[in-house]
C-alpha cells in the first residue's frame, strides 16, 4: 500500500512520514510506504497522468479541485484511488511545521483509512486532523 503526498506539499514530509511508518510497519506487521507524487512522477506532472497509475493507493492533497472537476474525480473513482483532501480555514494555508503536525496528529486515522477502507473513496482532513468521509 502506498500513500502519496501531492506536489502541493513538501516532499520532505513524505520522507519523514515514511521513516516513521517503517517502524510502525514492523510493529504492526503492515506494509505501507509513504512517498510523494514529485518523487515518482516529477514536478508539474498532470493529475491526468498520475491518477490512473495509482490504483489501490491513497493520495493526500490540498487540491480540492480534483473533487470538483468531473473528469479528475472520475479518474480517481475509475482507478480505485483513495483521496484525502486537507481543508483548513484561511487563504494562506499552513506553514511547513503546522502542516507536518496536522499530518502526524491525523496519522492514525490516515493509516486506518488506508488499510480499512476500500478505494475509491474521498475524505476531508480538517484543521484539527479529523477525517470525514465525502459522499
Amino acid at each position: 500500500m502506498k500513500i502519496y503526498l501531492d506536489e502541493n506539499m513538501p516532499a520532505q514530509i513524505a520522507t519523514a512520514l515514511n521513516i516513521i511508518q517503517k517502524v510502525l510497519n514492523k510493529k504492526e506487521n503492515t506494509d505501507i510506504e509513504v512517498t510523494s507524487i514529485v518523487a515518482e512522477f516529477g514536478q508539474g506532472a498532470k493529475d491526468e497522468v498520475w491518477l490512473p497509475q495509482l490504483e489501490g493507493s491513497i493520495v493526500i492533497t490540498q487540491d480540492f479541485n480534483i473533487q470538483r472537476t468531473r473528469h479528475q474525480k472520475s479518474l480517481y473513482l475509475k482507478h480505485g484511488v483513495g483521496m484525502l483532501f486537507i481543508k483548513v480555514s484561511g487563504k494562506k494555508g499552513l506553514d511547513f511545521w503546522s502542516f507536518f503536525k496536522l499530518l502526524v496528529n491525523s496519522w492514525d486515522e490516515i493509516r486506518a483509512a488506508a488499510t480499512q477502507q476500500r478505494a475509491p473513496f474521498a475524505c476531508i482532513i480538517d484543521g484539527k486532523g479529523k477525517l470525514k468521509r465525502l459522499e
